[in-house]
């Protein structure tokens, strides 16, 4: 369970600004080397959507401060597609944060042969907190003014359809 409660969506939604939750779970630091370089492979599937000298950069950092780095879990501990429980993670640390909530009875995702009901709706997000960019200047004038997620409006400030 993350902090004990089930987790349902993102705990740190695009856009917006967040505190970086992290001290909650199992650390990098309990892990094994084996396991340290697992949850690194795991962590390069996010930070590894860039350059390669970027994702490089960024893969070093993160490494520098696995033993800081806290993985924690929140639903079903195997994967059985018939339940339709949702399932959470956070990877939490100085240099990285990732979520991924696979949300509950996604509708309309079965797919012939196959009973998916509740595993098909995924929400992710990977953040630097060393470097974030939500609330920031550059996204706020990216999203037009008061715009961007937790703005005020849409794009140019403008107000969504009612």
């Amino acid at each position: 369970m993350y902090q004990g409660e089930a987790v349902g969506d993102l705990v740190c939604a695009p856009g917006g600004s967040c505190d970086f939750p992290t001290g909650t779970g199992i650390a990098g630091s309990d892990l094994n080397d084996e396991q340290k370089q697992l949850l690194l492979e795991l962590i390069a599937k996010w930070a590894g959507m860039s350059d390669a000298e970027t994702t490089s950069a960024a893969l070093d950092a993160i490494e520098a401060t696995l033993d800081e780095t806290y993985v924690n879990w929140s639903g079903a501990t195997t994967y059985d597609m018939t339940q339709g429980s949702g399932i959470y993670f956070q990877i939490s640390g100085p240099d990285v944060y990732i979520e991924l909530a696979n949300q509950q009875s996604s509708t309309g995702t079965d797919v012939p042969g196959y009973v998916t009901a509740g595993w098909g709706h995924i929400h992710t997000i990977y953040r630097d907190p060393t470097n974030d960019y939500a609330n920031s200047v550059e996204q706020q004038e990216a999203a037009g003014f008061g715009g961007g997620a937790g703005g005020s409006g849409g794009p140019g400030g403008m107000q969504p359809p009612a």
